[in-house]
């Protein structure tokens, strides 16, 4: 499965924009989100409160979500890098743990989470949103705005290619006379891009632009010349 460009997320300052990006996919997901300030690493941990609705009775859910962009380097999220999950969900009162990351939860790190759960016997819930999942959310219709907030280049990329699927369902279902004039207002996005291209743009011969560039030079030397002059 095709995951979203998450490199294209500001790193400026590292991690936040991840951060944000989780904190409002819990908030459209029906979560009440509040922070649990900076620990001794810099880092910052958000807290979900879940309420998940039973046939006789509603629960309630209190989630740590440590939020890490391995973007860059690609690196899967180790134990190491979340330090105790026991010791930080006791520390905040919570009743589960949501590791949100850009790659991956590492194999240790996984079988790790799963031991802590409900289902294995542990005593917390755990689950990973993993670059898998975040791209399932951010591609589901109700999730549009914040693909174009954060990964405004892939959706523009997805808009472009939106048309030009249009355009052959189109030219696939009219008389052949007519896909001329069509293709000339649904063009293809590389060939729209193409348009942009230098040779378009100036579509005189090699001599004449070599005699163009020659004068900008002797222009701009003569000037250069002058100022040194004066």
């Amino acid at each position: 499965m095709a995951t979203l460009d998450f490199t294209e997320l500001d790193k400026k300052p590292p991690g936040e924009a991840l951060e944000a990006l989780v904190r409002l996919i819990g908030e459209r997901l029906g979560m009440r989100v509040e922070w649990s300030g900076r620990g001794a690493d810099g880092g910052r941990d958000l807290i979900f409160h879940e309420t998940q609705e039973g046939t006789l009775k509603s629960r309630s859910i209190k989630w740590l979500v440590n939020c890490k962009d391995n973007s860059e380097s690609n690196a899967s999220v180790g134990e190491r890098d979340v330090g105790s999950v026991s010791d930080k969900t006791a520390q905040h009162k919570c009743d589960g743990f949501l590791l949100a990351t850009t790659t991956t939860a590492s194999t240790g790190l996984k079988e790790k989470l799963d031991s802590f759960d409900f289902s294995s016997g542990g005593s917390i819930h755990t689950k990973v949103w993993d670059r898998f999942e975040l791209t399932k959310f951010l591609l589901e219709d109700r999730f549009s705005d914040l693909m174009l907030q954060f990964f405004p280049k892939q959706k523009a990329r997805a808009v472009a290619l939106t048309i030009d699927h249009a355009r052959e369902i189109i030219e696939a279902s009219v008389p052949r006379v007519v896909i001329g004039a069509i293709r000339r207002h649904l063009m293809r996005h590389a060939e729209r891009y193409a348009l942009l291209c230098g040779e378009r743009i100036w579509p005189h011969d090699e001599d004449q632009r070599a005699r163009l560039i020659a004068v900008f030079i002797a222009r701009r030397e003569k000037t250069l010349l002058s100022v040194l002059r004066g």
